[in-house]
């Protein structure tokens, strides 16, 4: 597609006429899975935090290739089913179509219980060649035990998309922190029994997640479908059709995740993965609320808007300025704290993580606007252009991280992150432009310049240490308080309590 004929910057976003008030709805959201993932993170902090004091760097190390080999798995076995069948299974219980929903459904379990049995039978097999080519030869044994991790999350998988077709949020962000605390629970009865800690935290999130999740499919209405191939052959096309796009955009990420950290452990070994992987989860988890919720609730939001540009890319602007005036501050507030934050969740043998996490965070903020628009790609269905959009990440991040890692070391790893997430952010750009004839409205740029330009400046004054990095912390709670009384601003007819929870908030930061 061509660009659009209207150049320049967008007016600025009528917040009270889009989708109803979209700015309330997104903060009350934002808030919701911020109460969910922040008890899902913490927890599988501590977990971690029982790896690293038990086994030091190389444990983390190990357990950081075996999750990667397990989400690479969960992607290739999964084939985007969980997302055709959440798209499926809402439109046809909003239009009444009730022998075809549960067509879909039954077609999600059977064809997800398939292909676990596939995986789990593939990875068990083939768990020395596996082995091998991750450069971890005496992790076979390990890798075996990947098999039922990703089997167990394949099916779990279906029941969470059984849940989400119906939106029951409340009850996915009830039990995933549920799963959570049970898998940490079991992960601290292994480390005082002295048991093999390794195997239960690599095993207990998956299992114990799929079934509380088909545990909570009871309350969902009863499946009446004839449970034949005959019958479930269309649905199970359709959803194939449906979440190839995004299994293959998952299946670039994750190739990517886990060729990264062969491409670190090749060069600085096990003790390098682990650094990286303890920067990178704290970079990736810290605002892994704000995917969450867009997830939740734009992505709805902006597929209903696909055939009005204007409305798109007005709705697409507001989300980014709730997005921008939400993270920014926790990132620079997680930059300041750095150094004491990984010695809290891991252990002062991390000496590289804070300086590597300081950097990873100045990339998530570009990671979260890119993410935001790349939305319009999905609800335009420019598929090529959201595979796209992956595909040169990915690679970008593989050879600048090759590159720089034997100049900067480690922290080349970090340098290599923050360069390929503003890099993301630029060509999303230029393809929400093409695609929808997207501009950043005024506001917006400013906001992604200004709060870019202040965490670059608490992550200079962290370095420093000292006085000047008080001066650091100093900046980023103004910042804060300055977000949450934008917020309040762009909030006037919001509920009284989520007023207040936002004034108290800005109140113990002043």
């Amino acid at each position: 597609m061509g660009l659009g004929a209207g150049g320049g910057v967008q007016p600025e976003v009528d917040v009270e006429s889009i989708a109803g008030g979209l700015v309330p709805r997104m903060v009350r959201v934002t808030v919701a899975m911020a109460g969910s993932g922040a008890i899902v993170i913490a927890l599988a902090a501590v977990r971690s935090k029982f790896v690293a004091v038990d086994l030091g760097p190389q444990g983390i190390g190990a357990l950081t290739l075996l999750i990667s080999l397990i989400a690479f798995a969960g992607v290739v076995f999964g084939i985007g089913l969980g997302t055709g069948a959440i798209k499926e299974i809402a439109a046809a219980e909003a239009d009444g179509r009730q022998r075809w929903r549960d067509q879909v459904r039954a077609s999600l379990y059977a064809l997800s219980l398939l292909l676990a049995l596939v995986a789990a039978a593939v990875i068990a097999l083939f768990a020395g060649t596996i082995a091998d080519a991750l450069g971890s030869g005496g992790l076979d044994d390990r890798i075996r035990l990947c098999a039922i991790a990703v089997a167990a999350g394949l099916v779990g998988a279906a029941a969470e998309a059984d849940l989400n077709g119906f939106r029951r949020i409340r009850t996915l962000a009830t039990i995933r922190p549920l799963g959570a605390l049970i898998a940490t629970i079991a992960a601290a009865v292994a480390w005082l029994a002295g048991a093999d800690l390794l195997t239960v935290v690599l095993l207990a999130p998956t299992l114990v997640a799929a079934v509380i999740a088909i545990c909570a499919t009871r309350s969902l209405p009863r499946i009446d479908a004839a449970w034949s191939i005959e019958q479930l052959k269309r649905p199970a096309r359709s959803l194939i059709h449906l979440g190839v796009p995004f299994a293959l955009n998952s299946l670039l990420a994750a190739a990517g995740a886990l060729l990264l950290r062969i491409l670190i452990e090749a060069d600085l070994g096990l003790s390098g993965v682990g650094e990286f992987q303890a920067a990178f989860a704290i970079a990736t988890y810290y605002v892994s609320f704000i995917f969450a919720a867009l997830a939740t609730d734009y992505l709805p939001l902006v597929s209903g808007m696909a055939e009005d540009e204007v409305r798109l890319n007005q709705a697409a602007n507001t989300q980014l300025l709730v997005a921008i005036l939400i993270s920014a501050p926790l990132v620079m507030l997680m930059i300041a704290g750095a150094p004491t934050v990984i010695s809290l969740l891991y252990s002062s043998s991390f000496e590289e993580s804070p300086v590597l996490l300081q950097l990873m965070l100045l990339g998530e903020l570009a990671r979260i606007a890119a993410w935001t628009l790349g939305y319009i790609l999905v609800a335009r269905a420019a598929r090529g252009m959201f595979v796209a959009t992956e595909l040169l990440y990915n690679g970008f991040l593989i050879g600048a991280t090759a590159g720089l890692i034997p100049i900067f070391g480690i922290k080349g790893t970090a340098v290599a992150y923050l360069g390929c997430q503003v890099g993301s952010l630029l060509w999303t750009l230029v393809f929400v432009n093409r695609v929808s004839n997207f501009h950043l409205t005024r506001t917006n740029t400013l906001n992604l310049i200004g709060y870019g330009a202040g965490a670059g400046i608490v992550c200079a004054a962290a370095a420093a240490g000292g006085a000047v990095a008080l001066l650091g912390w100093a900046l980023a709670l103004a910042t804060a308080a300055v977000a949450i009384i934008t917020l309040l601003h762009h909030l006037p007819d919001a509920s009284d309590r989520l007023r207040r929870l936002l004034r108290m908030g800005a109140a113990a930061i002043v």
